[in-house]
């Protein structure tokens, strides 16, 4: 089960919005680079070449 909840950002205006998946925060990466005004594809590259750095792709569908 998850809950929405909120994470603070340093550098940004305001908290993202995560899900707490087994007590664990997932953050959207595309609106969290949006809100820091950063480029995701930069930044993507740049966590792909850090060993501590985890990145997860999952497909969602919304309910209509």
């Amino acid at each position: 089960m998850s809950n929405l909840v909120p994470v603070p950002v340093p550098g940004a205006d305001a908290p993202m919005q995560a899900a707490q998946i087994n007590g664990r925060a997932f953050v959207a990466f595309r609106p969290l680079c949006d809100s820091l005004g950063v480029d995701p594809d930069t930044q993507a590259k740049k966590l792909r070449g850090r060993s501590w750095a985890t990145t997860v792709l999952s497909t969602v569908v919304a309910a209509d």
